[in-house]
């Protein structure tokens, strides 16, 4: 058996926000996440919560920057964006404008022969509220 064999799937994707609850409303209100579940820092204050979005899970960190930056260094590395599906780019770029979301590009971008099979895609992106870049991706059919 290879080690490969054994990975079935994305658990999570951990993110750290500056402040738990607006992340907590941010993803909720724009994306639907629902909360699974809170977990306490030793003082009982909430620092991590889990959130489901249709089998993408994501883990909002908040904790204090000496050891959010003790947790960066180790890792030495930080993700470049997670991919959410849409149905429409150019609607979910609209709703969000509406409400004050600034897009690193004025509208979504029409991406040709993408991967394999090659198909036509969607793109938009966009930041979070600690900064992590999130792209919204629609796969376009033929008409």
């Amino acid at each position: 058996m290879k080690s490969a064999d054994l990975i079935f799937g994305l658990k999570h994707l951990g993110l750290f926000v500056p402040n738990l609850n607006e992340a907590v409303s941010f993803y909720h209100d724009l994306f639907g996440f629902e909360t699974r579940s809170v977990n306490p820092d030793a003082d009982g204050n909430p620092h991590i919560v889990f959130m489901d979005k249709c089998g993408l899970e994501l883990e909002l960190i908040q904790m204090d920057e000496d050891k959010k930056q003790n947790w960066i260094d180790a890792a030495n590395v930080t993700p470049n964006h997670f991919a959410l599906c849409c149905s429409d780019t150019a609607k979910f770029v609209e709703l969000l404008k509406a409400k004050g979301v600034t897009f690193e590009t004025e509208k979504d971008q029409r991406v040709s022969n993408f991967d394999q099979p090659p198909r036509d895609i969607d793109i938009v992106f966009f930041h979070g509220l600690g900064g992590e870049r999130i792209e919204v991706f629609q796969e376009i059919t033929a008409e």
